[in-house]
């Protein structure tokens, strides 16, 4: 019988007005910072969990624009000080910004023939360097990097037009440097473009809905899409040969997270479920299994985020217009 969810924390928002903005993947919590960071609205919005204060970074006037993604991942050690801080980016339509919880590090701008900002992504590597992946409304695909190199640390390396015309809606970079796969991207009209280590995409697979949300699991050898239609894809990093199909939810899942510690990741969607999944460790005989773990319902409300603690045995459920956090342990 599939464990379930016990609320153990509410964190609420101090300072009022801050829910988090309905986006997909609307929640990212960094371990070693003690931090839930989110979008709301125009304003990107860092919680300490521990010292229960909420911190709103300082990114512009009243006049800036709505923050259409934002993520974060801890810092590579010694890039910036103290060693255990922040990196942030945040997506608008017309650039995308790196921060530090203080301070903003450099950014990229969204103009003229690559179409607008729709998402992005970002990993550190042990090398000391960030990677930074950044999409647009226009199917473009574009790489950069942050690290120490005087004058230009946050820089562009390359922009593909990989998904033609269509808005990229999902991106995710490899969290497992070993892996051949650097980066996963999805886009509106449902295709998916697997990236190698040079940044060009070696293979693709056509769904037919939207593309939500992405992971990479099991030490980079599978990659897992979720999409409008309610369905958790499966795919082999190595190919773009998809494993394993599910009809997870009844409704457009809103946010996928994975757990390192555990290789499970939980799905929300609009039907107000969370699903907590295993995550296949190979295939076997033909046979790559995916197996529901815990789930819970959350009548009456519309999931934005999703993020585990490291250890996986509790996870963060944020949802629209609310202005709290909620913390479950899997029972």
């Amino acid at each position: 019988m599939p464990r379930t969810f016990l609320s153990v924390e509410e964190h609420t928002l101090s300072g009022g007005g801050l829910p988090p903005s309905l986006l997909y993947n609307n929640l990212t919590f960094v371990e070693e910072c003690g931090a839930l960071v989110y979008a709301s609205r125009k304003d990107c919005i860092v919680r300490d969990i521990k010292a229960k204060k909420t911190h709103v970074l300082p990114i512009g006037t009243s006049e800036k624009e709505m923050i259409v993604h934002c993520t974060a991942t801890l810092a590579p050690i010694g890039l910036l000080h103290p060693d255990h801080s922040l990196l942030i980016l945040i997506t608008t339509e017309s650039a995308t910004q790196l921060w530090a919880k203080e301070s903003p590090l450099g950014l990229v701008p969204h103009n003229g023939s690559n179409g607008n900002g729709c998402c992005g992504a970002i990993v550190s590597s042990s090398t000391g360097v960030a990677h930074v992946l950044v999409s647009t409304n226009k199917g473009v695909v574009i790489f950069a990097e942050f690290d120490a190199t005087p004058n230009t640390p946050f820089r562009v390396q390359s922009a593909v037009k990989g998904h033609m015309e269509h808005a990229v809606t999902a991106a995710r970079l490899n969290p497992f440097h070993d892996s051949p796969l650097f980066a996963v991207t999805g886009d509106s009209v449902g295709r998916l473009l697997f990236w190698d280590r040079d940044k060009q995409p070696f293979a693709f697979f056509e769904t037919s809905e939207c593309v939500t949300a992405l992971q990479i699991v099991s030490g980079g050898d599978f990659a897992v899409a979720a999409n409008g239609a309610g369905k958790l894809q499966v795919f082999d990093s190595r190919t773009g040969e998809m494993r394993v199909e599910i009809c997870a939810h009844s409704r457009w899942i809103n946010t996928l997270a994975f757990c390192t510690a555990t290789n499970t990741v939980i799905s929300g969607a609009e039907d107000g479920y969370f699903t907590v999944w295993s995550m296949p460790k190979s295939t076997v005989n033909g046979v790559t299994l995916v197996e529901p773990i815990a789930t819970q319902h959350v009548p009456n409300v519309l999931p934005t985020g999703a993020a585990f603690r490291a250890d996986g045995t509790q996870v963060f459920i944020a949802m629209y217009d609310t202005n709290r956090i909620t913390e479950y342990a899997l029972v």
